[in-house]
This record gives C-alpha cells, sequence and structure tokens, in this order.
C-alpha cells in the first residue's frame, strides 16, 4: 500500500493494479454488495495509459460506471469511448481551511463558482474518534467534511442553488 500516488506509479504494472481492482470488487460481492462505480483513487488510475486501460476492461467486465471527466487527457480521451459512461464536468471538494467557519464558506464559494452541469463533489467524511485520530494523520479535515455534510445550511444553501443531490445508483440508471 502506497501513501501517494507516485509510489502506486512507479512500483505497480497495471497487471497488479487489475489484480487489486478485481479483488476489491469481488470482495465486495462477497459481501451481498452491488458496486455502484469504480474509483479513481486519487486519479492514479487516470495517470497512466495501462492503468487507465485496466480500470475501463473492469468496468466493461462488471458492468459498472467508472469516474471520468469530460476532458482529460488525450490518450485516456480515446480509450474512454470503448466503453462509455457519464462523464464529469467538473470535481468540487469540501472547501480548504483548518478550522469549520473557514472551510464552510470555501465551500460555499466553490458552489456558488460551479457552472450548471455534472459534478462530483468528493468528501471523506469521518466521525471523531480515538481510532480515526491515530490511524488518519488529516482526521480533522475529514471531520471537518463530516460536519459540513451534517449541518442543514448547507444543503439548504445547495437547494437555493439548485444544486440536485444525487447517488452514484442514480447516475447509474440516467
Amino acid at each position: 500500500m502506497h501513501k501517494n500516488n507516485d509510489g502506486v506509479l512507479s512500483g505497480a504494472t497495471s497487471d497488479e493494479i487489475y489484480q487489486e481492482i478485481i479483488a476489491q470488487v469481488e470482495q465486495a460481492i462477497a459481501w451481498g454488495l452491488r458496486p455502484t462505480h469504480l474509483d479513481r483513487h486519487m486519479y492514479t488510475i487516470c495517470m497512466r495509459p495501462d492503468f487507465f486501460e485496466k480500470y475501463i476492461t473492469i468496468a466493461k467486465e462488471y458492468n459498472i460506471p467508472y469516474q471520468m471527466n469530460s476532458k482529460e487527457y488525450e490518450a485516456i480521451d480515446k480509450m474512454s469511448g470503448r466503453v462509455p459512461v457519464k462523464k464529469f464536468d467538473g470535481n468540487v471538494s469540501s472547501g480548504v481551511g483548518i478550522d469549520y467557519e473557514t472551510k464552510k464558506a470555501s465551500l460555499i464559494q466553490a458552489l456558488e463558482a460551479m457552472l450548471p452541469g455534472f459534478y462530483q463533489l468528493t468528501i471523506h467524511p469521518v466521525k471523531d474518534t480515538p481510532e480515526i485520530r491515530k490511524i488518519i494523520p488529516e482526521w480533522m479535515d475529514r471531520f471537518l467534511e463530516y460536519k459540513l455534510f451534517m449541518d442543514n445550511d448547507v444543503l439548504e444553501y445547495m437547494d437555493k442553488l439548485e444544486i440536485k443531490r444525487v447517488s452514484w445508483r442514480e447516475v447509474t440508471h440516467n
């Protein structure tokens, strides 16, 4: 398990990437889950065409949508045509800031700047527990994300901006 993209890019083969994604999909299925999508995890899958090739191969084999922006780079764009998927017009993060109010203001600013389209909002929410504090160095940022998306003011503001929130299941069936 590499801690960053560079370790994966220099230390993994496309066959290892394929085997790892298959193992995760198969484990989810064994647990009785139906995977909703394949994740690019930190965009790593899109950084090498041979990785992306395995990613879309699995998407086709399992009939699972995968993450893809409308404009990636040429080699990836060409390959994505072989396994069609609804592509994002952009990505939004939960904002930046070391305290709740700053992070909330940053998120609202990002939401206001969105143009009409299909966006992915990426969050990694956690509850504040002693275990989380020990295993995730950036636990506070993730805890603030949890608080943001439990905040009725944020949800009401999204409604005011007419931002429709959908799940991967809804995307898959539209």
